[in-house]
Protein backbone atom coordinates (compact mmCIF):
# COMPACT_ATOMS: atom_id res chain seq x y z
CA UNK A 1 0.00 0.00 0.00
CA UNK A 2 2.74 2.47 0.92
CA UNK A 3 4.73 1.78 -2.26
CA UNK A 4 1.61 2.29 -4.39
CA UNK A 5 1.05 5.58 -2.57
CA UNK A 6 4.51 6.71 -3.67
CA UNK A 7 3.82 5.48 -7.22
CA UNK A 8 0.66 7.59 -7.32
CA UNK A 9 2.60 10.58 -6.00
CA UNK A 10 5.24 10.15 -8.73
CA UNK A 11 2.49 9.94 -11.34
CA UNK A 12 0.95 13.17 -10.05
CA UNK A 13 4.29 14.94 -10.25
CA UNK A 14 4.86 13.60 -13.75
CA UNK A 15 1.36 14.59 -14.88
CA UNK A 16 1.79 18.18 -13.71
CA UNK A 17 5.33 18.36 -15.07
CA UNK A 18 4.05 17.32 -18.51
CA UNK A 19 1.10 19.69 -18.27
CA UNK A 20 3.46 22.55 -17.46
CA UNK A 21 4.62 22.27 -21.05
CA UNK A 22 1.07 22.72 -22.29
CA UNK A 23 1.71 26.47 -22.22
CA UNK A 24 3.16 25.91 -25.69
CA UNK A 25 -0.24 24.98 -27.07
CA UNK A 26 -1.22 27.79 -29.39
CA UNK A 27 -4.89 26.95 -29.76
CA UNK A 28 -6.90 25.56 -26.88
CA UNK A 29 -10.13 23.76 -27.64
CA UNK A 30 -12.93 22.56 -25.39
CA UNK A 31 -12.10 18.87 -26.08
CA UNK A 32 -8.43 19.41 -25.20
CA UNK A 33 -9.33 21.23 -22.00
CA UNK A 34 -11.91 18.57 -21.13
CA UNK A 35 -9.36 15.85 -21.71
CA UNK A 36 -6.92 17.48 -19.28
CA UNK A 37 -9.66 17.92 -16.68
CA UNK A 38 -10.69 14.28 -17.10
CA UNK A 39 -7.08 13.15 -16.56
CA UNK A 40 -6.85 15.23 -13.38
CA UNK A 41 -10.16 13.81 -12.11
CA UNK A 42 -9.02 10.21 -12.68
CA UNK A 43 -5.77 10.92 -10.83
CA UNK A 44 -7.76 12.47 -7.98
CA UNK A 45 -9.99 9.39 -7.81
CA UNK A 46 -6.93 7.13 -7.67
CA UNK A 47 -5.69 9.20 -4.73
CA UNK A 48 -9.08 8.93 -3.04
CA UNK A 49 -9.04 5.14 -3.41
CA UNK A 50 -5.47 4.62 -2.21
CA UNK A 51 -5.52 7.27 0.57
CA UNK A 52 -9.00 7.60 2.07
CA UNK A 53 -10.03 10.54 4.20
CA UNK A 54 -11.63 8.26 6.80
CA UNK A 55 -9.33 5.29 7.25
CA UNK A 56 -10.77 2.34 9.22
CA UNK A 57 -9.86 2.06 12.90
CA UNK A 58 -8.01 -1.25 12.54
CA UNK A 59 -5.60 0.32 10.01
CA UNK A 60 -4.94 -2.90 8.13
CA UNK A 61 -3.40 -1.38 5.00
CA UNK A 62 -3.02 -4.69 3.19
CA UNK A 63 -6.64 -5.67 3.62
CA UNK A 64 -7.76 -2.15 2.69
CA UNK A 65 -5.68 -2.24 -0.51
CA UNK A 66 -6.85 -5.70 -1.54
CA UNK A 67 -10.50 -4.72 -1.00
CA UNK A 68 -10.08 -1.75 -3.34
CA UNK A 69 -7.55 -3.16 -5.79
CA UNK A 70 -10.09 -3.55 -8.61
CA UNK A 71 -10.97 0.14 -8.47
CA UNK A 72 -7.33 1.13 -8.13
CA UNK A 73 -6.04 -0.96 -11.02
CA UNK A 74 -9.11 -0.19 -13.14
CA UNK A 75 -8.37 3.52 -12.85
CA UNK A 76 -4.70 2.83 -13.59
CA UNK A 77 -5.86 1.19 -16.82
CA UNK A 78 -7.86 4.34 -17.58
CA UNK A 79 -4.66 6.38 -17.07
CA UNK A 80 -2.83 4.19 -19.59
CA UNK A 81 -5.52 4.78 -22.20
CA UNK A 82 -5.51 8.52 -21.50
CA UNK A 83 -1.72 8.67 -21.80
CA UNK A 84 -1.84 6.83 -25.10
CA UNK A 85 -4.60 9.09 -26.37
CA UNK A 86 -2.50 12.09 -25.31
CA UNK A 87 0.45 10.73 -27.31
CA UNK A 88 -1.81 10.17 -30.31
CA UNK A 89 -3.27 13.71 -30.05
CA UNK A 90 0.28 15.10 -30.16
CA UNK A 91 0.80 13.38 -33.51
CA UNK A 92 3.04 10.61 -32.25
CA UNK A 93 2.57 6.87 -32.60
CA UNK A 94 1.99 5.02 -29.29
CA UNK A 95 4.08 1.90 -28.73
CA UNK A 96 1.88 -1.16 -28.35
CA UNK A 97 4.29 -3.47 -26.47
CA UNK A 98 4.39 -1.46 -23.20
CA UNK A 99 0.64 -0.90 -23.41
CA UNK A 100 -0.10 -4.61 -23.66
CA UNK A 101 2.36 -5.39 -20.87
CA UNK A 102 0.91 -2.84 -18.45
CA UNK A 103 -2.69 -3.70 -19.30
CA UNK A 104 -1.86 -7.34 -18.55
CA UNK A 105 -0.13 -6.49 -15.29
CA UNK A 106 -2.85 -4.10 -14.10
CA UNK A 107 -5.47 -6.66 -15.10
CA UNK A 108 -3.62 -9.32 -13.10
CA UNK A 109 -3.47 -6.91 -10.15
CA UNK A 110 -7.24 -6.61 -10.29
CA UNK A 111 -7.82 -10.32 -9.87
CA UNK A 112 -4.98 -11.65 -7.71
CA UNK A 113 -4.25 -11.24 -4.04
CA UNK A 114 -0.77 -12.75 -4.42
CA UNK A 115 1.44 -10.67 -2.13
CA UNK A 116 4.62 -11.45 -4.09
CA UNK A 117 3.06 -10.26 -7.34
CA UNK A 118 1.73 -7.06 -5.77
CA UNK A 119 5.01 -6.34 -4.02
CA UNK A 120 7.16 -6.90 -7.10
CA UNK A 121 4.77 -4.98 -9.34
CA UNK A 122 4.54 -2.02 -6.95
CA UNK A 123 8.32 -1.77 -6.56
CA UNK A 124 8.80 -2.12 -10.34
CA UNK A 125 6.28 0.66 -11.00
CA UNK A 126 7.95 2.86 -8.40
CA UNK A 127 11.40 2.40 -9.95
CA UNK A 128 10.00 2.88 -13.45
CA UNK A 129 8.19 6.00 -12.26
CA UNK A 130 11.39 7.44 -10.80
CA UNK A 131 13.30 6.68 -13.96
CA UNK A 132 10.57 8.11 -16.17
CA UNK A 133 10.23 11.25 -14.10
CA UNK A 134 13.93 12.04 -14.05
CA UNK A 135 14.61 10.95 -17.63
CA UNK A 136 11.65 12.96 -18.89
CA UNK A 137 12.60 15.99 -16.81
CA UNK A 138 16.17 15.82 -18.05
CA UNK A 139 15.02 15.56 -21.69
CA UNK A 140 12.69 18.53 -21.29
CA UNK A 141 15.42 20.62 -19.69
CA UNK A 142 17.86 19.79 -22.47
CA UNK A 143 15.39 20.21 -25.31
CA UNK A 144 13.77 23.27 -23.79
Amino acid sequence: HLVWTFVVFLNLINFWWVELWMNRVEEWTAPLFGFLVFQAVILFLICAVIIPSDFPEDRDFRRYFYERRRWFFGMCIAVIFMAEWDIWMKGKEPSSAPIVLFLSLFGTGMVTKNAKFHGAFAISCFLLGLFGLFAGAWDRLLIG
